[in-house]
């Protein structure tokens, strides 16, 4: 049953190598006039930055002109003038007052035969007054609670600056990773436009195949494709980072970043209790319970006292004295407040509970983080290992299978296989590093040490 489909089989193949015969003579792209990339160039660098930085410069920066610890600055000062409102119902105030007071006529009296002047027609009457309040505890409780806010603010500006510090470290790191993969991706185009080039060459001189000069053109548009790609991602962390530094430019980063030594996971632990964050929640904690024993002032009397000299022009005996001087105290006790008082404490009661357990969560958190983050260090470092000797393996394939094919032993999806394997294992190798320097950045920044150990080698370093 097979003999009666050899004749059309064999019209087939005759048939597909005169189509043959008729694509190779018009070829899709001419190759008369030589090889040509693309039919439109493309950017071939990087777009110019004009300014570098360190990573212990950057974090400095940041910390000093980022809009996230500006804001925050100015935060304190915020708290800092509401503190000073409170503060002044604790202290003595001194006022002056004048009245001048003009009827349409004076008002008088009759005594017998004598007429007294009760209101004269133009008064003139003026007092200072001073008021120190002797017994305020509410207001006293008040201050104390408006200091606490303000270190509650102080400390919360180091909880921005330090996560500040962490996202500009990782801005820089990013910066760094994609110019590595700007390398890896310039050289994976570079190997194959040489590719190209060899295969155009030899389908000139009558030696090569058009399929492997497809081939080979395909595989260059590919790398021209992720290079500019690339270029794209390298622009944008750029820019990225300047937004971080508070520049209106992007900024790019100096060669391998310095970053500060590792702790032991017994240090890292100690330290992580010094952390801004551990250290704003347990101020909250204290200023919660402290604003909660201080409930009991509101039960308390307050007494104010209050005087000062005064002048009437014109005086008379029934009206007021020309001059003299008047003091008063006041007792105010209030019994009972429709239970203001007893909300305002229940209230401190619960925030004093939510303090605890944020606290709580806080500690276990960190205890978590410095624990996870040493592991993913000591992971990320054998991987990088292994990813290294990965590109040198796939290194060494791609520049056998190009003796290979350059001999004729092979064709060139040997060579296009093995440049893309070099490619992806220089790319996956640098994805290992960068996670490896993050991964450094999240055990120094899990233990306390960054940026604060930044801030003391800038400080030293001035």
């Amino acid at each position: 049953r097979a003999t009666p489909r050899l004749p059309l089989m064999l019209a087939l193949i005759v048939a597909a190598s005169a189509t043959g015969q008729d694509r190779s003579t018009t070829p899709l792209i001419s190759v008369d006039a030589g090889f040509s990339a693309a039919t439109s160039p493309s950017p071939d660098a990087v777009r110019p930055v004009a300014r570098t930085i360190t990573l212990r410069d950057a974090v400095a920066q940041a910390l000093e002109r980022s809009a996230s610890a500006r804001v925050a600055a100015a935060d304190i000062r915020r708290v800092g003038g509401l503190m000073e409102q409170i503060r002044a119902a604790s202290l003595p105030t001194l006022g002056v007052s004048g009245t001048y007071t003009h009827l349409n006529k004076e008002l008088t009296a009759s005594f017998g035969t004598a007429s007294v002047v009760v209101s004269p027609k133009d008064t003139l009457r003026l007092d200072g007054t001073l008021s120190i309040p002797i017994l305020a505890p509410q207001a006293w409780a008040d201050w104390k609670r408006a200091a606490d806010q303000l270190d509650s603010s102080k400390l919360s500006q180091r909880d921005v600056q330090r996560t500040v510090g962490i996202a500009t470290a990782r801005s820089y790191l990013t910066v760094f990773a994609q110019k590595r993969q700007v390398e890896v991706n310039r050289q994976a185009r570079d190997n194959a436009l040489a590719h190209m080039q060899y295969a155009d060459a030899r389908l000139r001189g009558g030696i090569g195949n058009r399929v492997d000069w497809a081939r080979a053109g395909q595989d260059l548009e590919q790398n021209e494709a992720l290079l500019q790609s690339s270029y794209a991602n390298l622009y944008r962390s750029q820019e990225a980072l300047g937004i971080l530094l508070g520049e209106d430019e992007p900024v790019d980063v100096e060669d391998v970043p310095q970053i500060p030594g590792m702790p032991t996971l017994e240090q890292a632990l100690e330290e992580s209790q010094g952390r801004a964050d551990i250290l704003l929640f347990r101020q909250q904690e204290t200023a919660a319970d402290r604003s909660l024993n201080m409930s009991w002032t509101e039960y308390l009397p307050n007494i104010t006292v209050s005087g000062g000299p005064f002048f009437n022009e014109p005086s008379s005996s029934l009206s007021a004295l020309k001059t003299g001087w008047q003091i008063q105290a006041v007792l105010t006790w209030f019994i009972y407040d429709g239970g203001a008082r007893y909300g305002r404490t229940h209230e401190r009661e619960a925030l004093l509970e939510q303090s605890r357990i944020q606290l709580d969560l806080t500690l276990r958190q960190s205890n978590s983080d410095v624990r996870a983050a040493l592991d993913n260090v000591e992971r990320t470092t054998a991987a990088v290992e292994r990813q290294r000797n990965s590109a040198k393996l796939a290194e060494d394939a791609m520049r056998l299978a190009d003796i290979a094919y350059r001999a004729g032993a092979s064709t060139n999806l040997e060579l296009i296989d093995a440049q893309r394997r070099a490619r992806d294992a220089e790319t996956l190798a640098n994805i290992a590093e960068d996670n490896q320097r993050q991964a450094y950045i999240d055990l120094l920044a899990a233990s306390g040490r960054f940026p604060a150990q930044l801030q003391q080698q800038q400080a030293a370093s001035r």
